[in-house]
């Protein structure tokens, strides 16, 4: 996803989540939106679990999270 389509998706108010903005060890930078869906885990929760693992591993360098409350 661009960072285009991220902001897009965080505006709206019909949906609620968290944009994340990954840099590859390679220097690619890559935009994930994860959804708040009602269950056990939030979007940033789902997040961390699915990307962090991957930082341990190298291949994503930097991770920063990106919020809008409405």
């Amino acid at each position: 996803m661009t960072r285009e389509q991220l902001n897009a998706k965080l505006d709206r108010t019909d949906i609620s989540g968290i944009g994340v903005e990954c840099i590859a060890a390679n220097g690619s930078t890559v935009y994930y939106f994860y959804e708040d869906f009602d269950g056990p885990a939030t979007g940033i929760q789902r997040a961390m679990k699915q990307l962090y693992p991957l930082m341990d591993k190298g291949k994503i360098q930097k991770l920063t999270f990106i919020e809008r409350r409405h």
